[in-house]
């Protein structure tokens, strides 16, 4: 019995285009199936609590949350607006050599959007970059007030300036939406209608879409990240590499503070396109536990296929305790 291998194509870096997103024609399986659901109330409904019982599982999941507001949640209300796209979401291809049983060639064939985006980001790192040139800022920041102060010309404590540029206080609620989640809902609400049985051609309609940008992974919520097999963490590390990384840094841990803090603000997790034919869920789902309330905005893609939400995305928008003391 002859084994026969499958087909394997190997993308070259520098060759990922992204193709613009085509609309949906009124006649698509995916456009009659945005009609129909548009007029299912009640499934409109179920779809809408079953998101507000991820935001509450994941919740109840999150230790630190936890800890503040305490283990008795529960959905208080919640609000949700459905958009139906007239844009199909965009796919990607890359040129590549394929092997096969009978042949090798250079060609050029579609790609997973999930692989495209994390190609981009192996080949710009931007966060990363970002992030260490913050933290070579500050090093050389310290560093030179160290000298400054050792020869009489700077009085002021160094250490309490680097602390302070790393410090971060809790600011004030956001009055709207997460910026993320704004982003997103923006590139949606600019396609998509909410009533898709009131039109007839969907291709003809005016679109007021964000132009396309290469390769740029699009807002997301926090994904999976898979274990790693190989290098195995040392115990007490939260990530491979913590130590040897902080023991370089002589400065102390103000240089290290600034080096997450712009990770955190540039680094945004790599998620897939939304499946074609998927319907966006967003809005604030309003949690009560017994020491406070818990707004949170969500957005997701609901995929009728599989019958499942993709991308959603979470972020805590306010936290009101029910008893409040005065600090003094």
């Amino acid at each position: 019995e002859q084994d026969f291998m499958d087909d394997v194509f190997i993308p070259f870096p520098l060759t990922t285009k992204r193709l613009p997103p085509q609309p949906y024609k009124g006649t698509d399986p995916e456009w009659l199936e945005f009609v129909r659901i548009a007029k299912d109330k009640d499934l409109q409904t179920k779809l809408k609590q079953n998101l507000a019982n991820a935001v509450l599982q994941a919740a109840k999941k999150n230790p630190v949350l936890t800890m503040r507001i305490g283990g008795e949640v529960r959905i208080r209300r919640s609000w949700m607006d459905v958009d139906y796209p007239y844009m199909a979401p965009p796919e990607y291809e890359a040129s590549g050599i394929k092997f096969t049983d009978e042949y090798i060639e250079w060609t050029r064939q579609p790609i997973e959007s999930f692989n495209a985006k994390l190609l981009d980001r192996v080949l710009w790192p931007t966060p990363m970059a970002s992030s260490f040139w913050a933290l070579g800022t500050a090093v050389i920041g310290h560093k030179t007030a160290e000298i400054a102060r050792y020869f009489g010309i700077v009085t002021s404590n160094p250490d309490v300036q680097a602390s302070g540029a790393g410090a971060s206080s809790p600011g004030p609620l956001p009055s709207s939406h997460n910026p993320q989640i704004q982003k997103a809902l923006d590139r949606v609400r600019g396609s998509s209608t909410r009533n898709p049985g009131e039109v007839r051609d969907p291709s003809s309609m005016t679109l007021n879409t964000p132009a396309p940008t290469g390769g740029k992974p699009s807002a997301a919520a926090p994904s999976k990240v898979p274990a790693s097999t190989g290098n195995p963490q040392p115990a007490g590390e939260r990530y491979f590499g913590e130590e040897r990384v902080k023991s370089a840094v002589s400065a102390g841990f103000s240089p290290w503070q600034v080096f997450m803090k712009q990770f955190g603000k540039s680094w945004k997790p790599i998620l897939p396109e939304p499946p074609r034919g998927s319907i966006a869920f967003s809005g604030l789902v309003e949690l009560e536990s017994t020491k406070c309330w818990i707004v949170v905005d969500v957005f997701g893609w609901y995929d009728p296929k599989t019958k499942q939400f993709n991308n959603v995305m979470m972020r805590l928008r306010r936290l009101q305790d029910k008893l409040q003391s005065p600090l003094r």
